[in-house]
């Protein structure tokens, strides 16, 4: 209770964009809880240039993988978060800085560092949206983020003690998801914010789109026109300029193929945190019933009083980062028992 506590008052400084008063490195990139999208954009936030690194992109004549990293004040023997953020649109894609300024202090305060990946095409406040939309995809981000992680097992940062834990917000949740099945070596913790599903892409669309108030959506007025509509979608071309409900053809036709969950794999302890008034609720249901069949090491948190937000629900969060803490000490003893290392 006393580590909730303490959490929770973080996070109540933070979440007015108040900075505590301590000493700061201007190379390091600092906290900041904004309240909307549209308040960074009367606030730009310049990138300590220390803390924007890169990492070749597979592939030939594509530009390099962006990410930033903030290490921990301990700088030794500290774990590697890697938080991967929602999903975008052409018209509200931004960099992923904002996601990683929002929870820094709450993760820095558990003694662990903080990588975030921007996605091709997006560097800081520079945003190519014609090329962030020609490679928007489910596959080119858990590409980029499995690099990522290549890289810096390749490559250990000073003081990494050689352990990352994950976190997914809404579309991140299905990509460390599959990076936790792919990385068990290292992954010592799962966090899957509004974003575990067992339902196709089709079937979590469709539900989401009937959960928007408002005038009905074109071309989807009734289940089976919707079906009809994603049938015709899938078979064309996925030429630029081709979009349904904000995304690209090519982002659906890869979503509609993205690999499902592997339960049986996923030996890392594992968090889900889903409300019960979000459209994508029995989804999140069916992730859970089937991980825990497989006998997963998983926690469901549902929350009954909320959507699909997470980000301003502070008691969430601080709920969450107390199991975060109790798997990492769990972690260390472990660790430190004779014939581990």
């Amino acid at each position: 209770m006393k580590l909730r506590r303490t959490l929770l008052a973080t996070l109540s400084v933070f979440y007015h964009g108040d900075i505590l008063s301590c000493e700061t490195n201007e190379q390091e990139i600092t906290p900041y809880k904004f309240q909307t999208y549209e308040e960074l954009e009367t606030s730009p936030y310049e990138i300590p240039k220390g803390s924007r690194l890169t990492t070749p992109r597979d592939g030939t004549n594509t530009p390099d993988i962006i990410y930033y990293f903030s290490k921990p004040p301990s700088r030794s023997n500290y774990p590697i978060t890697l938080f991967c953020g929602g999903s975008s649109t052409k018209e509200n894609a931004g960099s992923i800085i904002h996601v990683h300024r929002y929870f820094l202090e709450e993760f820095l305060s558990l003694g662990s560092a903080v990588i975030t990946v921007e996605q091709w095409g997006v560097d800081g406040p520079d945003i190519a949206r014609d090329i962030f939309m020609a490679h928007y995809t489910r596959t080119q981000r858990l590409q980029d983020h499995q690099q990522t992680i290549n890289h810096l097992k390749n490559k250990p940062p000073h003081g990494w003690n050689g352990q990352f834990v994950l976190v997914g917000v809404s579309e991140g949740g299905p990509l460390v998801t599959k990076l936790t099945e792919e990385n068990q070596d290292t992954v010592v913790a799962t966090m899957n914010w509004s974003g575990a599903g067992d339902f196709s892409w089709r079937d979590e669309l469709w539900a989401f789109i009937q959960a928007i108030e408002g005038p009905p959506i074109e071309g989807a007025q009734t289940r089976e026109e919707f079906d009809t509509r994603f049938n015709n979608l899938l078979l064309e071309p996925p030429a630029p300029g081709k979009e349904f409900f904000g995304m690209s053809y090519l982002y659906h036709t890869d979503a509609s193929t993205y690999p499902p969950c592997q339960y049986g794999v996923i030996k890392t302890p594992f968090l889900v945190i889903a409300g019960a008034q979000d459209s994508l609720i029995h989804s999140a249901d069916a992730f859970v019933n089937k991980a825990k069949e497989a006998g997963m090491d998983i926690t469901y948190m549902r929350v009954e009083d909320m959507g699909h937000l997470v980000r301003k629900r502070l008691d969430i969060v601080g709920n969450a980062l107390e199991w975060l803490q109790s798997i990492l000490e769990r972690a260390a003893e472990k660790k430190a028992l004779p014939g581990n290392s």
